[in-house]
Formats: C-alpha cells, structure tokens, sequence
C-alpha cells in the first residue's frame, strides 16, 4: 500500500504515462511537467499537515541492472534520492547493480518515479545526439550521463535552496528538505553500519560529451519554473 495519497498517486502515474504515450515531444513535456509539479507540492503539503511525529523510515531495493551505464546512471539516482530525502546504499564490494533505498515509503515512491522519468528523458537525448568520429561510442554515452547527472545535481541543489528561502522559519517544511540527513542518521543507528560507498574506480570520460549531457540536462523537464539567472530549457524551476 503505498503511503502517497490515492489520488495523487494516480494523477502522477497517469501523467507520466501520458508522457510515455505520446510522440509529441511538448506534450510529453507538459505531462511530466505536471507530474513533478505535484509530487514536489504533496511533500510540503503532507509535512504542514502532518503530527509532529518522527519520520517512519524503511529499505527497498532497486534494480540498477536494468539501465545502461550504470555508475553514471547511479550518481543520477543519488541526486534524485537526496532531493526526496532519500538515501542510497551500496555494498562496500562496490557491486551497485542492487542498491538500497532508505527513506519513508512516500519518499521511496517519489524518488523511483522522478527517476525513471528523468531517465528516459536521458535516454532519448543521449541517442539523438550524433557521435563525433573522434570517439569511442560507449565512452560518449557514459560521458554524457555523467555530465547530464552533474546538471541535474545542479538544479535541484538551486531548487531546494530556493525552498529553504521561501519556507524560512517553518520547521516542518525545513525538515522534509533535509530529510536524507535524517535517513542516512537512522540507518547509522538502526543498522549500525556507515552509509557504504559506490564502486570508486574512474570511468573513462570524454569532456565533450560530459558538457553535451550537461546542456541536455538543463533542458529535462523537472516541472518547476527558473529561479536565478538561468533562462535556458523548455521549463524551469519553481520553489
């Protein structure tokens, strides 16, 4: 059972199957658009009304092996995860294939479905850009995943300091925004193991394609209108 309101869980996953259905890139934009927009406004909303209770905190595991290129596409989850208050695990063996997620079911949830969209956004920029002759296919497609991630990473780290500033001296909304501090403090003490470290041994990685990855990034759609300077992409970033 999930831990997201019925109703707004529905809207979300009909929202970005709309997304996935259609072959017009700006619809498919507007759907997810829409999608992000409400999950990002149901955690504030769910805090302010909720008791004062302490977060319930829980594991599950996520089945990395089913995306390409997966230490880029890891440090993806990772930066999603931590914007939802979420943690990622890995074992110390480095094996990222199966990590865990630690966070409270509704975190877990929006973080998978973040995620998975932000995904196939990535997916379908990185095929439709042409590989320089120069280099090696799968190093510009690792290389643009990374570069893609930092951006991301970027974005929403802008976006959480702008929430910061908006809800300045409301404690239960500063609390879901530093939520995976919380998490990753309970799995210390509940498991009684450090967070683990992902596999550390460098991918090669090509600049050009890492910058390509980075200017397509500023273009996903995270549903949010632009705060700052930044002006570039389809959407931009709303606190």
């Amino acid at each position: 059972m999930s831990d997201i309101d019925p109703g707004v869980l529905a809207r979300v996953k009909g929202l970005f199957a709309k997304a996935e259905a259609t072959d017009n890139a700006f619809e498919a934009e507007a759907y997810s658009a829409k999608a992000a927009e409400l999950m990002d406004k149901y955690r504030i909303d769910a805090a302010l009304l909720a008791p004062d209770d302490v977060p319930t905190f829980g594991q599950t595991m996520y089945p990395m092996h089913r995306h390409k290129y997966l230490r880029a596409s890891l440090k993806l989850l990772v930066v999603v995860a931590t914007h939802y208050g979420a943690v990622v695990v890995t074992p110390s063996t480095g094996n990222s294939k199966l990590p865990r997620l630690v966070g409270t079911k509704a975190d877990l949830e929006m973080t998978v479905l973040m995620f998975e969209s932000l995904m196939r956004q990535r997916d379908h920029a990185c095929l439709a850009e042409d590989v320089p002759a120069w280099t090696n296919t799968a190093t510009f497609r690792n290389s643009f995943c990374y570069g893609y991630a930092s951006r991301i990473n970027h974005r929403l780290r802008e976006l959480r300091e702008h929430q910061r500033a908006a809800y300045v001296g409301n404690t239960k909304a500063l609390a879901v925004l530093d939520r995976a501090a919380v998490a990753k403090k309970w799995l210390e003490d509940e498991v009684g193991k450090a967070i683990g470290a992902a596999n550390r041994n460098k991918a090669r990685v090509d600049p050009v394609a890492a910058l390509i990855g980075d200017h397509a990034a500023r273009n996903a759609d995270l549903g949010q209108t632009r705060v700052g300077n930044e002006t570039t992409g389809p959407r931009a970033i709303r606190g």
